[in-house]
């Protein structure tokens, strides 16, 4: 009889729906948490991140690949600006904070327009970087990559024989001085130069596959040591050539790092560095030099793998991952520009390049 009752005056009806609405309400606030939730793990991670990163550096793989492709962390930052703007949720807008402040510190004056003062007719100094990639026959495009850059020295890693032939024979007129250091394979390296260029007596310490080159490059009727340097690669993403690659490149580093200590004169260090700016090897260079990039470049200047490449993850992803080719040079100089040179459509890499003055 109640029940009938209840269903005739509604109330059995209203008890369902009120049943319905607690479900939905539950759902929806167990939603909102499990969001909530999910941002702020991502902002706790990219801090916890960046902390292991200062501690740590390279320690173990799964650190060495944050690093080397940290800008790729800061892909979801948007989307938690977004959601944080659009719900209004405080926790949200503490977590989009908090990564935009570690983008800020790592990232904000690449994006900022760059003051350089420089004095009408000083000289300027342009170099080149560039990693040709083994078997790159593509001579006509690697001429109209430095033509189009109009550089005074040019540093190729990866260097073979037969690209080197053609450099001596069709880049002599422009560029007189050069000193070209081919092999087959991936070891071979040359510099060529309108200024005079002599190879040096000096040589680096360390345990490289191809021994840096130390030239002695006259600009300006000054002095001025080049290092031409290809770092050890990292081949594999396994934990012992990790560790293995990451201690060579450290020493090597600190070859350079001392050697610039030792010799306190104008110095240039040119390199494929196969490392990330993240790196404890980048931390090593920059206590005594200047990155080129970080100083005048624009946007993250990522040099490899170049999209138009031959091969590589590259081409297969259609975008570069990593900056891994540098100009460094000392307090000596001032740089005004950095950009990337044009792509070969060969290449892995994309040519960086500088033009410095005297400070």
């Amino acid at each position: 009889m109640d029940h009938q009752r209840q269903w005739r005056d509604g109330s059995c009806g209203r008890t369902a729906d009120d049943a319905l609405m607690t479900a939905s309400v539950t759902r929806d606030a167990l939603g909102d948490q499990v969001v909530n939730l999910g941002w702020i793990s991502y902002a706790l991670a990219l801090w916890g991140w960046a902390g292991a990163w200062r501690l740590w550096g390279d320690r173990w793989v799964w650190l060495f690949v944050l690093n080397t492709f940290a800008p790729f962390l800061f892909v979801p930052l948007p989307f938690l600006i977004l959601f944080a703007v659009r719900l209004r949720r405080r926790v949200l807008g503490v977590c989009a904070c908090a990564g935009v402040v570690l983008w800020g510190l790592l990232y904000a004056e690449l994006w900022l327009p760059q003051a350089v003062s420089v004095q009408a007719g000083e000289t300027r100094l342009t170099v080149m970087t560039y990693n040709l990639l083994v078997g790159n026959q593509h001579f006509d495009q690697v001429r109209q990559t430095i033509h189009a850059s109009d550089v005074d020295v040019v540093a190729f890693q990866e260097l073979t024989p037969q690209v080197a032939a053609m450099i001596r024979q069709e880049l002599r007129a422009d560029y007189p001085y050069q000193a070209l250091e081919p092999v087959p394979g991936t070891r071979g390296m040359g510099v060529i130069s309108r200024y005079p260029l002599a190879t040096s007596a000096m040589t680096l310490d360390g345990n490289w596959n191809t021994p840096p080159q130390v030239l002695t490059l006259d600009f300006a009727g000054t002095a001025v040591t080049l290092i031409h340097a290809h770092f050890q690669p990292t081949t594999s993403p396994t934990a012992e050539v990790v560790r293995a690659t990451v201690a060579r490149r450290m020493q090597q580093a600190q070859a350079v790092q001392d050697f610039a200590a030792q010799h306190p004169g104008p110095l240039l260090v040119v390199c494929d560095g196969n490392m990330a700016e993240f790196s404890r090897e980048y931390a090593v260079l920059a206590r005594t030099l200047k990155d080129a990039w970080r100083e005048v470049g624009w946007g993250l200047g990522h040099t490899w793998p170049t999209p138009s490449g031959y091969v590589g993850l590259g081409r297969w992803l259609g975008l570069r991952l990593a900056r891994i080719d540098y100009l460094w040079y000392s307090t000596h100089f001032q740089a005004v520009r950095a950009a990337l040179g044009a792509a070969d459509g060969y290449s892995d890499h994309r040519p960086v390049v500088a033009t410095l003055v005297w400070r």
